[in-house]
């Protein structure tokens, strides 16, 4: 889809200040303004993330009564289960609360729904086996805050509840002991951004306060900056803005991914082909995070939990070797879907006038529909809602675009729905089938009221217009300081004009789907490589001698030994 070319405005007089403040390059001051960070002081703090800037976790509400409230149940001994969700997210909360609590020496059992059979969040049956289990407290892991009716059937059975989680809250009344969720309303914790492992660590964090005031845990309390890789893998998987305390927990986190000590993370940067060098989001969004979401998507998360939490070697390896295989055959039955969603698209779908995409099978995986909808957003630029149909029941899972807030469009469906949940850009639902075709037409109308027909063009936005030679390693570097990059903070696009090609194209790769050039600007020549930009899609007559616009991220290729520095190309016209 060609993409809508948006050029932010430029600040020259204030990068050259803030520059010369830092003591960097003006692009690099002018990559921070453009990120709203126009200050030494608040540039500082970006770019050096000091853990010590971490919030006061006791600002969250609810969380001076949670952390006494555990610190009770350790004292009488009470029986501890973690209660977590089936997404990486769920996983990583999951594995932090088991770690903790295992290093303390405290017996904790944990349980995770099964995503066909039992869908997201608490259920009844569960909450009485837990009981029959002599489970006496329940820390929930991102999940818990709309289960209201389920957190009632455990209080009814003699247990205490307490919520860690970040969805948004559907109505105002919390029954559990303790909610914590910064999303709540009278919450004053100063980020909204944490996802439930961000949650988690915080709740851990004060916990290990309040246990330091005990003399019988002196010099026995967990060191939880160990344990930040869980941070890191959960908050990237679940595309979190990468701002404020994420930013923090994040690049520290991947630090200690790249060294970690845990064995089964080990295991699974091996399989995953990045275990000889520094970890980036990047390893964590398309490396680690989908081989774990596999096993929650087509098998058990418990495999996940357990892989993340094992201390046996051969254990790890086993696991991390399933997982690997569940998700090779994630991504066969992922494209047998996209392509049967596709011809559905082609068919039924009026691709001019529709606002969005709402799509049923009884042929569809539940656990795959929502990588497919983000594909589908990816291709047409629409709030997608893929729905499996199966036995009675259709789950469906939705993903949207900046200008299209999810969850509250489906407040506005609510009484055509029997579940949702979710956040501004991702979110689940259930239905009955008959209730389709009324949810189709009813979500159109809204997206129709919402979203204008130059909205359905996705934006590119250029940081800044450069010229080819002030590309070297000196400016890479300067602007990799801005990483870790992921949503919020994404990674800086700049812009080339009138370049012209002297080479190519060409198409490389095993699908040949990597477009490959050679280009000039002035005297100076550089290679550029469009990942994915497959010849049937570039509609830009490429010739040498022509004259083009690229946009484009550069980087450093070490292929053999030698640095060089390359364009990976986002976009591509001709120059006017």
């Amino acid at each position: 889809m060609r993409k809508r070319w948006v050029f932010r405005d430029q600040h020259q007089d204030q990068a050259i200040k803030l520059a010369a403040a830092l003591g960097t390059l003006p692009l690099l001051a002018q990559l921070l303004i453009n990120r709203g960070i126009d200050g030494p002081e608040a540039a500082s703090l970006f770019l050096q993330t000091p853990l010590d800037a971490l919030h006061n976790p006791f600002e969250m509400l609810d969380m001076e009564r949670a952390a006494r409230r555990i610190v009770r149940a350790i004292n009488d001994r009470e029986k501890i289960w973690i209660y977590g969700d089936y997404d990486v997210d769920g996983m990583t909360s999951t594995s932090l609360f088991l770690t903790f609590f295992r290093e303390l020496g405290i017996e904790v059992s944990s349980y995770i729904p099964d995503r066909i059979e039992e869908g997201y969040g608490l259920n009844h049956q569960a909450i009485a086996t837990i009981g029959q289990k002599r489970g006496m407290l329940i820390i929930t892991a991102d999940c818990g805050t709309n289960s209201q009716e389920e957190i009632e059937t455990a209080k009814r059975l003699g247990m205490t509840l307490i919520v860690t989680d970040h969805h948004e809250p559907q109505s105002l009344s919390f029954n559990a002991y303790a909610t914590l969720n910064p999303h709540r309303e009278g919450c004053s914790y100063p980020f909204k951004g944490l996802t439930g492992v961000g949650v988690a660590f915080k709740l851990l964090t004060a916990l290990r306060y309040e246990l330091r005031k005990e003399k019988a845990w002196e010099g026995r309390l967990p060191n939880l900056r160990k344990h930040l890789d869980l941070v890191a893998l959960g908050t990237i998987a679940d595309v979190a803005p990468l701002r404020g305390e994420n930013r923090i927990l994040v690049k520290h986190g991947l630090d200690v991914l790249t060294k970690t000590t845990k064995v089964g993370l080990a295991a699974l940067k091996q399989i995953s082909k990045i275990d000889q060098r520094a970890v980036s989001s990047w390893d964590v969004a398309f490396g680690l995070a989908p081989r774990l979401n596999a096993g929650g998507r087509l098998g058990s998360a418990d495999n996940g939990v357990e892989l993340l939490t094992t201390d046996l070697q051969k254990r790890a390896e086993t696991l991390a070797a399933h997982l690997n295989e569940e998700n090779r055959k994630r991504q066969i039955l992922q494209q047998t879907i996209l392509d049967e969603a596709k011809r559905m698209i082609e068919e039924e779908i009026d691709k001019v006038q529709a606002r969005t995409i709402v799509l049923a099978s009884p042929e569809w995986h539940q656990g795959v529909v929502g990588i497919v909808a983000s594909k589908l957003v990816e291709e047409y630029f629409r709030p997608t809602i893929l729905i499996a149909l199966k036995d009675g029941y259709g789950k469906g899972s939705g993903r949207s675009i900046p200008s299209f807030h999810l969850f509250e469009k489906l407040q506005e469906c609510q009484e055509l729905l029997e579940q949702f949940g979710g956040h501004k850009l991702a979110a689940g639902l259930k239905i009955r089938p008959e209730m389709v075709e009324a949810f189709r037409e009813r979500f159109e109308e809204i997206g129709q009221k919402t979203l204008k027909k130059d909205g359905l063009t996705p934006e590119i936005q250029i940081d800044a217009v450069v010229s080819l030679p002030e590309i070297d390693l000196k400016t890479i570097e300067a602007m990799n300081q801005l990483a870790p990059f992921g949503s919020d903070n994404p990674q800086p696009l700049l812009a080339a004009l009138g370049v012209q090609v002297i080479s190519g194209p060409t198409w490389v790769g095993g699908k040949k789907n990597h477009l490959k050039l050679r280009v000039r600007q002035g005297t100076f020549e550089i290679e550029a490589v469009g990942f994915n930009m497959e010849s049937a899609s570039l509609d830009v007559p490429l010739t040498p001698g022509s004259h083009v616009d690229l946009v484009f991220t550069p980087r450093v290729n070490s292929w053999g030994g030698s640095r060089k520095v390359e364009l990976t190309l986002k976009d591509i016209r001709l120059a006017s």
